[in-house]
């Protein structure tokens, strides 16, 4: 199953999405991020990318900002959105 991993600005972003996505039954963890990837918050939250959709409306419906979402498969990053 491919993975995909959402990129906020902020630990709290990323804490509250993984809790409103855990409570929904939407598979996701937090996992440190390389600093090529990010510069900023430095975590991310990974999930399926099958609920990429629904990460995306949750993320809208609690104004939880995603600056990107990258594919990640074997290590390695490729930007999706």
């Amino acid at each position: 199953m491919s993975k995909c991993v959402a990129l906020f600005k902020s630990i709290h972003e990323v804490l509250k999405i993984e809790e409103l996505l855990n409570n929904s039954g939407i598979f996701c963890d937090i996992i440190p991020l390389p600093r090529d990837v990010s510069k900023s918050c430095g975590m991310g939250v990974v999930f399926l990318c099958r609920d990429v959709e629904k990460v995306k409306e949750t993320g809208e419906r609690n104004n939880l900002k995603i600056n990107y979402i990258y594919t990640l498969k074997e290590g390695q990053f490729d930007l999706l959105l």
